[in-house]
């Protein structure tokens, strides 16, 4: 291993006491966005105040602070580490873009972000990069803590919530969501040169995807392997047997459906 791959391993895997303890701070002061990384705030009187010692929202990254854009810059890489996914699809989007136009959507899409953004890095999560109509959670033991796999749950159900999937009124934006557990190959990659990007890769992430694509709305389908991560009882739930793309084998699923 690496010295760089060390560091990402404590960081993710095991946890860095520093980190966490900054953290905690800055995580007390109100504020409704954060960096991912070091949960600095980015609106309000602390976001002011952050932007002002270089620790404002990257423009080019808004998951993400200056200060670690700059940190993560000095070590690139990454390391293979375990992981729970929560990744969220927008259902129809495509006519739903068609139906109500173009000044709308991008509204519509803007207000999930910053919706599912807060969700998920409130729960402890590292958001995925932010494309399309999906909203990616990675859930690492280092940065959620060791009970992340029950952190990505909690963030899955409370996204169908924030939505408006458990409302009289029904959802103001239409989502399936898939959950999975496994491991991935997660760090700050990039081109020589350029600012790097959060990014998960492997198998487990892919299967995190299908899943989602696979969901009805207002539905978490959340596979074996992360309902025994959780030790979940499932003996109450919908069952499905879901045939992935690229997966040789059936995958067991349990259908959750907040209430």
């Amino acid at each position: 291993m690496t010295e760089n791959e060390d560091i990402w391993h404590q960081l993710f895997a095991e946890g860095n006491a520093v980190l966490d303890k900054g953290r905690r701070i800055l995580g007390k002061i109100p504020a409704d966005y954060r960096c991912m990384f070091c949960h600095g705030p980015f609106d309000g009187f602390g976001g002011r105040v952050m932007s002002l010692v270089g620790r404002g929202q990257s423009s080019r990254q808004p998951q993400v602070c200056d200060s670690c854009i700059r940190q993560g810059n000095k070590h690139p890489g990454g390391a293979h580490v375990p992981i729970a996914t929560v990744f969220a699809d927008m259902r129809g989007s495509t006519p739903t873009a068609e139906r109500i136009g173009d000044r709308a959507f991008s509204a519509l899409i803007n207000r999930f972000y910053q919706v599912s953004s807060k969700v998920l890095i409130d729960a402890g999560a590292l958001l995925g990069r932010l494309a399309g109509d999906q909203a990616i959670g990675y859930f690492l033991p280092g940065m959620a803590g060791p009970n992340y796999a029950h952190a990505a749950l909690a963030s899955a159900i409370e996204l169908l919530r924030a939505t408006g999937h458990t409302s009289e009124e029904g959802p103001w934006i239409p989502l399936g969501v898939g959950v999975h557990a496994g491991t991935a190959y997660v760090g700050l990659l990039g081109e020589h040169g350029s600012s790097k990007e959060m990014t998960a890769l492997g198998d487990d992430i892919n299967v995190g995807a299908r899943l989602a694509d696979s969901a009805r709305t207002g539905e978490i389908l959340a596979s074996r392997r992360f309902t025994e991560a959780v030790g979940m009882d499932t003996s109450r739930l919908e069952k499905r047997e879901l045939h992935l793309k690229g997966k040789t084998t059936a995958f067991d699923v349990a259908v959750i459906a907040p209430t």
